[in-house]
């Protein structure tokens, strides 16, 4: 995943910019393969529904490969307090090792790929990415893919408080337009939202958005940079992926010129 040091986080600065695309026509949609409806209606009936738990930046990582992989849930593998299995019927089982009533287990398609594991004090969480996903994501230092529709509003911050700069960035292949305030109604929604935003873009026309946000502390050399990049997109994304390099390109320039400029 995209790491930054602070050199580089306090030479940036704010990124918008607007990328041709070949249009929405030419790419397919993103879907869910079926067997993630399947557990999603299995869940839904008789599983408590639980709020979707906030990201943890330091999940625990579990390489899987399916083959040769025979835990068994009476003969779980153990790793930081939770058990890893394989289910009866194939599939990739994964539940806090002390199970919590609020906590519960989670099903995966058992591929190549890998387990992530968040343990955190209100909550405990695992999700999963296939191999060719989580490559994807490491070539272009995307943190996270939000399956969703791109245009709206996206909250960020480009401003200096206390001793704390905040850097927001953002690539699309669609129209944009910025304000210094929400202009969402009482009943909208953010598609991203900060607490003390300082800049709000509106997207239109988008088949994606690839937006960063960056902050770093002046006064502690000790504490690392916070970078989040994400990628925001209802089509799959390995069609789109030229777009999105060209996008991953843009943000990364800057890192490019301090790094030439420090050799």
């Amino acid at each position: 995943m995209k790491k930054i040091n602070r050199t580089q986080a306090a030479a940036k600065k704010p990124v918008a910019f607007a990328i041709q695309s070949t249009g929405a026509a030419t790419k397919p949609k993103y879907e869910k393969p079926d067997y993630r409806a399947q557990l999603a209606n299995f869940k839904k009936q008789n599983m408590p529904q639980a709020k979707p738990p906030k990201q943890s930046n330091q999940p625990h990582r579990v390489e899987i490969k399916a083959a040769g992989f025979n835990y068994t849930k009476v003969e779980p593998m153990k790793v930081e307090g939770w058990l890893i299995w394989k289910s009866v019927n194939g599939q990739l089982i994964a539940m806090p090792e002390n199970k919590r009533p609020q906590d519960r287990f989670y099903p995966f398609e058992l591929v190549d790929g890998i387990l992530f594991l968040v343990n955190k004090d209100d909550s405990k969480y695992a999700y999963f990415h296939d191999e060719k996903f989580q490559a994807f994501l490491e070539k272009y230092g995307i943190h996270k893919v939000k399956r969703s529709d791109p245009n709206g509003e996206y909250q960020g911050r480009n401003d200096t408080e206390r001793n704390t700069v905040s850097v927001f960035s953002f690539v699309t292949d669609g129209q944009w337009t910025e304000a210094k305030e929400t202009q969402l109604r009482m009943d909208e929604k953010p598609i991203m939202s900060m607490t003390k935003a300082s800049t709000f873009i509106k997207v239109e026309n988008a088949t994606f958005v690839l937006f960063e946000q960056i902050a770093y502390r002046q006064d502690d050399v000790n504490i690392e940079p916070f970078i989040l990049r994400q990628l925001v997109s209802d089509y799959d994304i390995f069609s789109m992926e030229d777009e999105i390099a060209e996008a991953c390109a843009r943000l990364d320039a800057e890192d490019e010129e301090v790094a030439a400029s420090a050799e």
